[in-house]
């Protein structure tokens, strides 16, 4: 498992720990919904040991559906003000 790394040939910094001059590690995935980044997400947090953070799991927790259905229910009600 890797919890460092080398910034320059005297610097090594710990991605978990955080201290004044350093901040940890974060990632930032983004791309099409299925493109894989929950599943890249989880594998680079158990490999490099950062927390993982899925933005779908807390919208669909918070909205109660999936993204599936809040992309579904805004382009269905974009088609129907045009339509009109």
């Amino acid at each position: 498992m890797i919890t460092d790394y080398r910034v320059d040939d005297k610097y090594i910094v710990s991605m978990t720990e955080h201290t004044e001059e350093y901040k940890p590690l974060r990632i930032i995935l983004i791309g099409y919904m299925g493109a894989g980044k929950t599943t890249v997400g989880r594998a680079l947090s158990k490999e490099l040991n950062i927390p993982f953070y899925d933005l779908d799991w807390y919208i669909e927790s918070r909205m109660r559906k999936t993204v599936k259905q809040i992309f579904d229910e805004r382009e269905a009600s974009r088609t129907f003000l045009h339509k009109g």
